[in-house]
């Protein structure tokens, strides 16, 4: 198990396709244990996050994300859930596992039926 397949695999611009750790073992055709030993030294480096539900993702896709939600926001005030989900070309579990992290990382708030920037 090499971490450039890890982070080839989790630093995706389908983010309809974040996979939980059980599907990236499956999809690596590798081990669950050995994935979960990877994954976890990379999150302790930050370049790994986990989201609700499980989903794994790589820091630069996750910025990639934030940058367009945060630039829609910037523009258009406020985004619900199936504006981000069409913004992104998400489903609607990735898409609120994404704004879950966004709203507990502070950058948005729920407000309603749609999300807010806040920093």
């Amino acid at each position: 198990m090499r971490r450039a397949a890890v982070e080839a695999r989790l630093n995706t611009e389908n983010f309809a396709d974040l996979p939980t750790m059980a599907e990236l073992a499956q999809t690596l055709d590798a081990p669950l244990p050995q994935v979960a030993d990877l994954v976890q030294a990379l999150q302790a480096l930050r370049v790994v996050v986990a989201l609700e539900g499980g989903l794994l993702i790589h820091c630069e896709a996750l910025a990639r994300a934030r940058t367009l939600l945060s630039d829609f926001l910037e523009r258009d005030g406020e985004i619900a859930v199936a504006e981000f989900r069409t913004l992104i070309g998400s489903n609607r579990k990735c898409a609120m596992a994404l704004l879950g992290y966004f709203d507990a990382e502070g950058l948005t708030a729920r407000r309603g039926d749609v999300r807010v920037l806040v920093g």
